[in-house]
């Protein structure tokens, strides 16, 4: 029975180190222009960074 708890502590472990919250690559995921009349441009820039080792894809941008 102990080969079974060491085996069940390695893989309790080995998940726990595994087990990272994601993190956005975004300071800012939205903004609010407020109340925007006709023809009025808006502009605002996102911070984008990558914290992660592999490139990042950008599949679709969309307004809401």
């Amino acid at each position: 029975m102990r080969g079974g708890w060491s085996l069940i502590l390695f893989f309790a472990a080995f998940g726990a180190a595994k087990a990272q919250p994601a993190t956005s690559p975004f300071d800012e995921t939205t903004f609010f222009a407020g109340e925007v009349r006709k023809g009025e441009r808006v502009v605002h820039s996102f911070v984008f960074r990558n914290p992660f080792e592999a490139p990042l894809e950008i599949r679709s941008v969309a307004p809401t």
